[in-house]
């Protein structure tokens, strides 16, 4: 496939004109010293401060987030490069053609486009171009958050035809789920089914959230900053009644509690709030 020059194409010389100086004789000591391997954990922590900015909706942040994970990014493969561990152009001549040879109601070889493609075609493809007796569900990283990594495998297992049919049947499924993880804990607390049925309700739930076209990583991230905005506006109010917190009686802070939700919904919600 022709590579064609894109509107965003000076953005990238920017910044690997901008990691040249930084890395070059008269640049910054810390970035010359910079190896694949030291620049990993920033680019893993930079990733996340991305995804968090992306799931509590701040644009600011998210478009500083943004910036600092495509300087990494690019910095990481000039790194690569220049340690001789891959070329840049034979990387995305792998990618243009995996992708090109995976849309082929995209890229038909007479020119013919379709609006969509039937759902799961994607992960058929990839199964096709792995050994049969390769598992269909291959691993994922095992440093992948746990949530999104149920997703990711749900989907695939959809791709397949192996999926419910409503969001109704899941919620079934979770209150089966719920069922044996009582049955579980009163049988024995100590147990290890009881670990087990919980990360079942686990996966059941975050199979809900695909179902409602949910984020289950971005609703739990939103979900915690609420709780944490709420708490301090709850122990603030508990304060100024009068009580140390931790010493309060929990009817007290109960009723804090309550009168803090309408407070810590319509001041500090983000504004692109989503269902809570």
């Amino acid at each position: 496939m022709e590579s064609k020059p894109t509107a965003y194409g000076h953005l990238w010389g920017r910044i690997y004109d901008l990691c040249s100086v930084l890395r070059g004789d008269n640049g910054c000591a810390w970035d010359r010293a910079q190896t694949s391997e030291s620049l990993a954990p920033y680019l893993v922590e930079e990733v996340h401060e991305l995804l968090e900015a992306l799931a509590l909706g701040d644009r600011d942040r998210l478009t500083e987030e943004a910036g600092d994970t495509f300087y990494l990014w690019v910095l990481l493969l000039q790194v690569l490069e220049q340690e001789g561990r891959l070329r840049l152009e034979e990387a995305v001549a792998r990618v243009e053609e995996k992708l090109t040879r995976r849309h082929p109601h995209v890229f038909a070889a007479d020119g013919a486009q379709v609006e969509h493609e039937a759902p799961g075609r994607w992960e058929q493809r990839k199964r096709e171009e792995l050994p049969r007796e390769d598992g269909i569900l291959q691993p994922l990283p095992a440093t992948m958050p746990a949530l999104i990594k149920a997703r990711r495998l749900q989907e695939r297992a959809a791709a397949f035809g192996f999926d419910w049919d409503s969001p109704e049947q899941v919620v079934d499924k979770i209150r089966e789920e719920i069922n044996e993880f009582v049955a579980a804990h009163r049988e024995n607390p100590e147990s290890p089914n009881v670990r087990e049925e919980f990360g079942d309700i686990l996966f059941a739930i975050v199979n809900l959230a695909r179902h409602l076209h949910q984020n289950p990583e971005g609703a739990l991230a939103r979900a915690t900053e609420k709780f944490r905005r709420r708490f301090n506006t709850m122990a603030h109010s508990v304060e100024d009644a009068g009580f140390r917190m931790g010493e309060a009686p929990m009817d007290v802070l109960e009723a804090h509690w309550q009168a803090a939700k309408p407070t810590a919904r319509g001041s500090d919600a983000p504004a692109d709030r989503q269902r809570e």
